[in-house]
């Protein structure tokens, strides 16, 4: 890419960022929304990829199902977009609000009787792990 080139995304990316964070909440998830179904109208390689990875995993799906499946991974990537560029705006109470920790109810038990424990986002393949202690203190 030329040096030009750069600068313009650079500032179209900036803009584009304002722009998501002084956004009514629903207009803007509203927004990646409908970004999620052009991208899947229009296919392209990386929907392309979405598709063949979801084949492999989920070979028992037919064609109208797949294409749902698709469909709602494109729309959980956008949703995923939208909140990093509004997270700077959200307050304490509002991430708590938002996080949703299934099953830290055993995680919790388990540090309580000093055993060790390990919990992941879904989104690393590391994951977080926890030597054995107090629990832990999210929600505040």
């Amino acid at each position: 890419m030329s040096r030009f080139a750069d600068q313009a995304t650079l500032a179209a990316y900036r803009l584009g960022w304002a722009a998501v964070r002084r956004m009514p909440e629903r207009a803007a998830y509203a927004a990646f929304d409908g970004i999620a179904r052009v991208m899947h109208r229009r296919g392209g390689k990386g929907v392309d990829r979405l598709r063949a990875n979801y084949a492999r995993v989920r070979p028992e799906l037919g064609p109208a199902e797949l294409d749902a499946l698709v469909l709602a991974g494109l729309r959980s990537y956008m949703r995923y977009w939208c909140e990093a560029f509004r997270l700077p705006d959200m307050t304490i109470d509002e991430l708590v609000d938002r996080v949703r920790l299934p099953g830290i109810e055993a995680l919790r038990a388990q540090l309580d009787s000093g055993g060790p424990g390990c919990c992941s986002s879904g989104t690393s393949a590391t994951g977080t792990c926890s030597a054995p202690g107090p629990p832990p203190s999210w929600p505040p």
